[in-house]
């Protein structure tokens, strides 16, 4: 059996956690601040998966949760819309206070008379009942207006939920790679403060090795910082994927490489017609588009009569003269027609007939732009694939060098540094392929993304190796 960093990973895998259980369990002889550290080490790591990342971040990010509130804030407009067309009855109570004032007869039984008359405070109940007969269409208009912004909140929060998705899988990818090729850079930085050390060992102060000493010293101080600005790329992405998952930034989250994603179905020509019919973009252009229509009607209904029923009833009690209370009923109906507005409801008309247009305007060129992305995507997926195949050969043909390499060294031909150039060949043949292969999973989920298919199911592990970061493509 081959014996390689691949074989051992699974040992170091679990090395860690061997330690641990060691250090802990009861009679090993180990000091309580060692478990005490190691357990806190333990509670500070997380070993986070691609459809545990999205689970959770569907779970606590905040602006998902608003989305759901604007959602049933919009159940409750459209429920308010269809509740105009209902009766309406209300309660009512006046308190009329008394007011005294002088009263003139001219005609009075010995001539002209001035007499005090006193009106006594009352108080005055009732219930009225009020019920529209015809509004022109408007009654059946707003609830279709409602209606529409329900369905635009929906799309809202399907947009939200798809972009978080993609955004916790390319953090998720960025950390996998950015891991690998920290590795692949600290290999080479290792490699070349050996053959520093080597030349500097061999010189023994020779003038002539300088300017090759410095070169070197140049190159590893340029991996250095390529290294530095490595990690901190890939703690950045690790801190923004804790972030959307809602765990504590500085927690150490280690990720899972073995996952899959579902396999596309149909011919691009079925994927195009899908993204056309649940693109979450698309399909609010299109509503924004009806519900531009249903405001030209709302502004035409102005222009037609109002017809409106009321009833009420009354009993009118004086406080100081109870018997002469009395009770008063009317029954009505009520017409009002905007004869003349100054031509404020004619340009309201004209306002909705431009946002139709323009709102057409805007579907037809999100339509053409779905189509440019999807099929771009559905490229991109295709010329990725291929290269696979090739490199996978060249992974094969880095591992033969390795072992060559590694006969040649263990008999003194070769030197301890073109052993660890060999297997930094083979890191890079391996990183190349994970790179293509997360490219792959870049254009499938950009494509479930376009068709508006983009679910929490679309992603679940897998048990494959973990030199491949990409899973099946």
């Amino acid at each position: 059996m081959r014996l390689s960093l691949s074989n051992l990973r699974p040992v170091l895998r679990v090395a860690p956690a061997i330690a641990l259980a060691a250090a802990l369990w009861p009679g090993s002889g180990a000091t309580a601040a060692p478990r005490k550290a190691a357990a806190q080490a333990a509670q500070e790591a997380r070993l986070l998966s691609l459809p545990d990342a999205v689970r959770l971040a569907l779970t606590a990010y905040p602006r998902i949760e608003g989305a759901t509130h604007a959602e049933q804030a919009a159940e409750h407009e459209l429920r308010s819309a269809e509740a105009l067309k209902l009766p309406r009855l209300s309660l009512q109570n006046i308190l009329k206070e008394s007011d005294n004032f002088k009263r003139f007869t001219p005609l009075g039984p010995i001539g002209p008379i001035l007499s005090d008359i006193n009106n006594d405070s009352a108080a005055i109940t009732g219930a009225v009942l009020e019920l529209p007969v015809y509004v022109g269409d408007r009654l059946a208009i707003l609830p279709r207006i409602a209606e529409k912004k329900k369905e635009a909140q929906q799309q809202l929060k399907r947009k939200l939920v798809q972009d978080v998705i993609l955004e916790i899988l390319e953090l998720y990818l960025q950390v996998l790679l950015g891991d690998k090729e920290i590795k692949i850079e600290a290999e080479r930085l290792r490699a070349l403060e050996a053959q520093s050390r080597q030349m500097q060992e061999q010189a023994k102060g020779d003038p002539l090795t300088a300017p090759q000493m410095l070169e070197l010293e140049l190159s590893a101080a340029e991996r250095r910082q390529k290294l530095a600005a490595s990690r901190a790329g890939v703690e950045e992405s690790r801190r923004k994927l804790a972030t959307l998952t809602g765990l504590a930034p500085g927690v150490a989250l280690e990720m899972v490489p073995a996952f899959e994603m579902r396999e596309l179905e149909g011919t691009p020509e079925d994927m195009l017609q899908t993204a056309r019919a649940e693109n979450p973009e698309l399909r609010l252009l299109e509503i924004a588009h009806a519900a531009a229509g249903e405001e030209i009607g709302l502004a035409a209904s102005e222009e037609k009569p109002q017809v409106n029923f009321r009833a009420d009833y009354f009993n009118n009690r004086p406080f100081t003269r109870p018997e002469n209370q009395s009770n008063i009923w009317t029954v009505a109906l009520m017409t009002t027609w905007n004869l003349f507005d100054g031509g404020h409801s004619d340009q309201e008309k004209k306002k909705a007939r431009s946002k139709v247009r323009e709102a057409r305007a805007e579907v037809a060129a999100g339509v053409r732009q779905l189509d440019l992305q999807v099929r771009h995507a559905y490229s991109t997926l295709v010329e990725s694939r291929k290269l696979l195949d090739g490199l996978e050969k060249n992974i094969e043909l880095a591992r033969n060098v390795l072992d060559t390499v590694t006969e040649k060294f263990q008999v003194n031909i070769l030197s301890r540094a073109d052993l660890l150039e060999a297997r930094i060949n083979l890191s890079r043949a391996i990183l190349n392929r994970d790179r293509v292969s997360s490219t792959v999973l870049r254009s499938r989920a950009a494509l479930f993304r376009l068709m508006g298919r983009l679910e929490p199911d679309v992603f679940k592990s897998a048990a494959f190796p973990a030199g491949n970061a990409g899973g099946r493509s």
